[in-house]
């Protein structure tokens, strides 16, 4: 069973997985038995509204608003500088607030991504579905996920990333910190699943949070998405356990040996 939407009445009690939690659970079952709600950063704010700007520009210019300098005269000059700005959150909370220094960050990373010619293509794309939720029972897990461009004409499925750097090593680096592998393979095969045909292209939109806000596009090689789909397999496999059992372990017990990474290695051949 699966679909776009919200999850059907008869799969609510079905357990379900996110990549997020899959990622929280291989670190360890207890991460993901006492997993918290993510606090929003200041990071992850500005990745928000520049999502929106690039996926939803309707919806960016009629909910985003710039909170106004008041130094400067304005209708509340004869409050505080802090009384001023409660005020005007007061009167604008139905909209969502953005400074002037990340509304223009948004602009820079926006015209970084249109002149990219793929990024421009895949925004401008009349098919494409934006943001949409879907659903996917299997192996009695309910797996849930929502893309951020789902292309189905052109069997692709994108997912828009902001960083600090989104040259080449830098972006394969965090994929494997980050393990985005599960992310990839899980929509895909969910794609797979409602469509009934053969995604066979993940690409990643990656845009730079800061200056010069390049742009660059990434697709997952085929054995990125294998391996995704492994690790996915044996997490779902450990959480089943997990459930049976009640038992939500953390890190191992006991004296485990410590070095460092195998790629760090190479650096320090020289010393020998």
């Amino acid at each position: 069973m699966q679909g776009f939407g919200k999850i059907p009445e008869e799969l609510k009690n079905m357990p379900h997985l996110r990549s997020t939690y899959i990622r929280e659970f291989r670190k360890s079952p207890r991460h993901y038995f006492l997993r918290e709600d993510i606090q929003e950063t200041p990071s992850m704010k500005l990745g928000t509204a520049f999502h929106t700007a690039l996926l939803e520009p309707e919806k960016y210019q009629k909910n985003y608003v710039e909170i106004p300098s008041f130094e400067k005269k304005s209708k509340y000059q004869t409050l505080t500088i802090k009384e001023q700005l409660e005020r005007w959150k007061e009167e604008n909370k139905d909209s969502v607030t953005i400074s002037s220094e990340d509304r223009d960050k948004v602009k820079m990373m926006l015209a970084s991504c249109l002149d990219n010619p793929i990024i421009n293509k895949i925004v401008n794309n009349e098919h494409a579905l934006i943001e949409k939720e879907f659903y996917m029972v299997k192996d009695e897990i309910c797996y849930t996920g929502t893309p951020d461009i789902i292309i189905p004409e052109l069997n692709l499925v994108i997912d828009v990333k902001t960083t600090t750097d989104a040259s080449p090593n830098k972006w394969s680096k965090a994929i494997h910190d980050r393990e985005y592998m599960i992310q990839a393979a899980l929509y895909i095969d969910a794609m797979n699943a409602i469509f009934g045909k053969e995604f066979n292209r993940f690409i990643w939109v990656v845009v730079e949070n800061k200056h010069p806000y390049s742009a660059m596009t990434y697709f997952a090689e085929p054995s990125l998405l294998d391996l995704g789909r492994n690790l996915i397999l044996n997490a779902s496999s450990d959480f089943k356990n997990c459930l049976l059992e009640n038992n939500w372990p953390s890190y191992k017990t006991g004296l485990v040996p410590c070095s460092l990474p195998v790629y760090a290695w190479s650096q320090y051949e020289s010393e020998e």
